[in-house]
């Protein structure tokens, strides 16, 4: 079953002019605090590249689905690059 809804994810992203180039998948693991009367959830990280609409559908699309606790997107531009310090 996780891999059926892991799969729904990645086609409707290569369906839609989007590319995903990495996903990890890290399986159960426990929740930091009680979701929904769960503690544990499956997770898997993918990052893909696709146009801002396909990110508001996506999101959309999982949370009308049952089967999904919750989601995260993060842009890639508002992350900070760790900043090296030499010793």
């Amino acid at each position: 079953k996780y891999q059926e809804l892991t799969d729904k994810v990645t086609t409707f992203i290569t369906e839609n002019e989007g590319e995903v180039t990495l996903l990890n998948v890290m399986g159960v693991r426990d929740i930091a605090h009680e979701l929904k009367k769960f503690n544990q959830g499956y997770y898997v990280q993918c990052q893909f590249s696709a146009k801002p609409t396909l990110i508001e559908e996506l999101r959309e699309k999982i949370r009308l689905d049952e089967h999904y606790l919750r989601e995260l997107v993060v842009l890639r531009d508002s992350i900070e690059p760790k900043k090296v310090v030499e010793a």
